[in-house]
């Protein structure tokens, strides 16, 4: 949804110059108002309630992303927001197509495991030309995220045959697979001498930590709404498209139990990531009183 006050639709449903993909436009009123734009005070009483329409630098809008769960669906994070004031001279259009249109979004290549091939990726055109996209290598490490619009049609094929082995339509920010990557189950493997020796390495390590910061060395809080909004349509969005993770290449570590049960995974691309994990560390700065820096965000295991 694309969402404004209801003073403010004559301004924005005016400023829409192209149809949003997968995206309607609604205004709202009374409660719901409030709740998407708390701070909205166009009229100067609080409320931004009156009769007139209001021309476009007084008005706020902003993009609902779709799977968002419905108790936190109003709270949207702040690059989804359009507030009027702070976007003098320039085009609503833009806005929209840049803040809420473009998204981010990766394939995977796990085509015939047992020879692991590239495959080929097109973006379909005006639903007719295949504009080439490159080659893929296969696996996790080579999931290739690229910069897109809702609405844009890919393809994969298989770069011997040209069998399309993939089509799909950008609905949301996400990540998809082609073909599986293969169990790596071993219900006879013995892991006890591996996970004793974790466990040791592991004691061994917070001995040699120098400073800490609480009597419990960790603090539990609540995400901001926003936050826990973006992260839960995400995996809402993205948890049919779940891959399992490639625990057989990473040097048969044994942090998760991959070898007794499938483990899935589902990669955070990369814009996305750097927003929830920059938000995160706000939180965790105001906890330990010191500056921090961002270092890694893996996905949603």
């Amino acid at each position: 949804l694309l969402v404004y006050p209801k003073r403010c639709a004559s301004a924005i449903e005016g400023s829409v110059g192209f149809k949003p993909y997968g995206r309607q436009l609604r205004a709202l009123e009374g409660g719901a108002s409030s709740a998407v734009f708390p701070d909205w005070t166009a009229d100067g009483d609080g409320d931004g309630e009156g009769d007139d329409d209001l021309p476009l630098d007084e008005c706020e809008a902003a993009c609902l992303e779709r799977g968002a769960d419905r108790s936190v669906v109003h709270a949207t994070l702040p690059m989804y927001r359009y507030v009027g004031s702070d976007r003098r001279g320039e085009n609503f259009d833009d806005w929209l197509h840049r803040s809420c249109q473009k998204v981010e979004f990766g394939f995977i290549n796990y085509h015939r495991p047992e020879e692991q091939p590239e495959v080929a990726l097109f973006w379909i055109k005006d639903n007719r030309d295949k504009v080439p996209q490159g080659r893929q290598k296969w696996g996790e490490k080579n999931t290739n995220f690229i910069k897109t619009f809702l609405g844009h049609k890919f393809i994969i094929e298989d770069v011997d045959t040209g069998e399309v082995l993939l089509e799909h339509t950008v609905e949301f920010t996400g990540v998809r697979e082609v073909g599986g990557c293969p169990s790596v189950i071993d219900q006879n493997a013995d892991k006890t001498k591996q996970i004793h020796d974790t466990v040791v390495h592991e004691w061994d390590r917070h001995q040699a930590v120098k400073r800490t910061f609480s009597e419990l060395g960790f603090g539990k809080g609540r995400l901001p709404d926003d936050v826990f909004a973006s992260m839960g349509a995400f995996n809402y969005n993205n948890e049919p498209y779940k891959a399992l993770e490639e625990w057989g290449s990473k040097g048969g570590k044994v942090f998760v139990n991959w070898w007794e049960q499938d483990v899935s995974f589902i990669q955070v691309p990369w814009q996305l990531r750097i927003v929830w994990q920059t938000r995160i560390k706000e939180l965790v700065e105001a906890w330990a009183g010191c500056d921090l820096e961002n270092t890694s965000i893996y996905g949603l295991r």
